[in-house]
């Protein structure tokens, strides 16, 4: 409502459109996937992103992204004792 005239004004700028659904879910990104999956993981994650995770993203994303990361863990640790195992023997 116009304070001036008193008359409602409605506002040409707006565009609606049906194509966008109003409760659509805005997926979260493969970085901030992988962030918050490690800083999980370590035990440092904040509240607010937690909140965002939770709020925006699949859970089937986050256990995906949490069982590659325990695959990658283990591989790593099992590449670094052959590593040094190989500089043992000889």
């Amino acid at each position: 409502m116009n304070l001036y005239t008193g008359m409602t004004v409605k506002n040409t700028n707006e565009q609606q459109t049906s194509e966008q659904p109003v409760n659509r879910r805005r997926g979260t990104g493969l970085l901030n996937i992988m962030k918050s999956t490690v800083a999980a993981v370590c035990g440092i994650q904040t509240k607010s992103n937690r909140e965002r995770d939770f709020e925006n993203a699949k859970p089937s994303a986050f256990i995906i992204a949490g069982l590659v990361f325990v695959v990658v863990f283990i591989l790593s640790i099992y590449g670094v004792v052959q590593l040094v195992l190989s500089f043992a023997t000889s």
